[in-house]
């Protein structure tokens, strides 16, 4: 009864209300062709240690950053041409 738990799928295939096949689904019924590798040991973030660093990153991922003045900064996916 919890509106912001995510939806867990009953089979692999199953569709969404969008028609794509993606979210969440318990181990258990994944297929065993499907391959579950190990989560990488470094952090891929450690090597951003501060501000000057992250914007940049970000961007490069598509980002759209605004700094602000008083040194914090809001970052969201751009998304170009959608009307």
């Amino acid at each position: 009864m919890d509106g912001a738990r995510p939806y867990v799928k009953w089979r692999y295939g199953q569709k969404d209300g969008w028609g794509e096949i993606k979210g969440f689904l318990r181990r258990a019924k994944l297929p065993k062709r499907i391959a579950i590798v190990a989560t990488p040991l470094d952090d891929p973030l450690s090597d951003l240690r501060g501000r000057e660093e992250h914007i940049p990153f970000l961007r490069d991922k598509g980002f759209e950053v605004i700094e602000s003045n008083d040194g914090s900064f809001t970052a969201a996916k751009a998304f170009w041409g959608i009307l």
